[in-house]
C-alpha cells in the first residue's frame, strides 16, 4: 500500500513563554492601566496614563484594592497584562522601585 502524499507543514515557532516576557520587560516604557469596575457597579472602569510601566504596576499592586486588580489590564508597548501578570512584574527581581513593607 502507498502511503499518502501530505504536503510540507510549517513549523511555526511557539509563543515565548511568560517568564521571557517578564524577563524582557521595559519598566521604563509609558504604560495604561485600566482599572476594573467595582463588583457592586458603584464605579466604572478607570483608565490612567503613566511614565512608567513601574509606576503603572506600584500603583496597580499597593494603591488598588485587591479585587479591582484581578480584573485590571496593563498596557506597555502594546502588550497586555492581566491581573497575574501585573503581580508578576511586580515581584520580578528585576522591578526598579522600592516595593511596599508588607506589616
Amino acid at each position: 500500500m502507498k502511503a499518502a502524499l501530505r504536503p510540507p507543514t510549517l513549523a511555526l515557532p511557539s509563543p515565548p513563554c511568560f517568564n521571557a516576557r517578564v524577563s524582557a520587560f521595559d519598566y521604563r516604557a509609558p504604560a495604561e492601566l485600566y482599572a476594573s469596575a467595582s463588583k457592586t457597579g458603584k464605579r466604572p472602569m478607570r483608565y490612567t496614563r503613566f511614565k512608567s510601566a513601574a509606576e503603572a504596576i506600584k500603583y496597580a499592586v499597593e494603591v488598588l484594592p485587591p479585587e479591582l486588580l484581578i480584573g485590571s489590564t496593563l498596557e506597555v508597548n502594546e502588550e497586555r497584562f492581566d491581573g497575574f501578570g501585573i503581580r508578576a512584574l511586580y515581584d520580578s527581581a528585576k522591578y526598579p522601585l522600592r516595593r511596599r513593607k508588607v506589616s
